[in-house]
């Protein structure tokens, strides 16, 4: 007569089957998992090939220096007048961004009343040729070269408030590089300020 043990037996056996199938289930499924991607899984694509550095500097090296918009005159913590110029390096695709040389801005006065006095024009040289120099001038939010030039002679005070309608000045922004063959070139932009009204 079998015992209860014996009655069990064959359930038992149906039971650790079903769990020996469940976890080869399991670990095949692990097994099958892809590889993470690496270089040395991907598939080159036909022709691929990376470009020289000489190519890429090419490619991304600046073309062209506006004076950005956003360039304008206002007061310092001093009250004195001073000139924020915002200059954008823009590349053959139209792109702005970054690059190491030496930037320089110029402001002269143009026309009102005491246009005629002699007045030294205001001119400073920025050295962008390292890249901390280049990143702590660099505004991310509108990808321009923040440079000002403080003070200015009391005469650029009459452009600030206002007080001469027809007073003027003409600021002048070059920017000195070296390109991918080595040679060094200029690109240079002008722009006029006017009395706010």
């Amino acid at each position: 007569m079998p015992t209860a043990a014996d009655q069990h037996g064959p359930r038992r056996v149906r039971l650790l089957f079903a769990a020996a199938l469940t976890c080869s289930g399991l670990l095949a499924g692990c097994e099958s998992a892809p590889p993470p991607a690496t270089s040395e899984h991907l598939t080159p694509i036909e022709g691929e090939s990376l470009p020289s550095v000489s190519a890429a500097a090419t490619m991304l090296a600046p073309v062209r220096l506006r004076i950005h918009p956003l360039s304008r005159l206002e007061r310092d913590e001093l009250g004195r007048a001073q000139l924020v110029l915002q200059m954008e390096l823009l590349d053959a695709a139209g792109h702005s961004g970054k690059w190491l040389g030496r930037a320089t801005v110029a402001i002269e006065r143009l026309a009102g009343p005491s246009a005629g006095e002699a007045t030294t024009d205001a001119a400073r040289r920025f050295n962008l040729t390292t890249p901390q120099n280049s990143n702590a001038r660099f505004d991310w939010i509108t990808r321009t070269y923040v440079l000002r030039i403080a003070p200015l002679p009391t005469w650029y005070d009459t452009l600030v408030d206002g007080s001469e309608r027809d007073a003027s000045a003409r600021v002048r922004c070059t920017f000195t590089l070296l390109d991918a063959q080595g040679t060094a070139r200029t690109l240079e932009d002008t722009a006029v300020i006017r009395a706010f009204r």
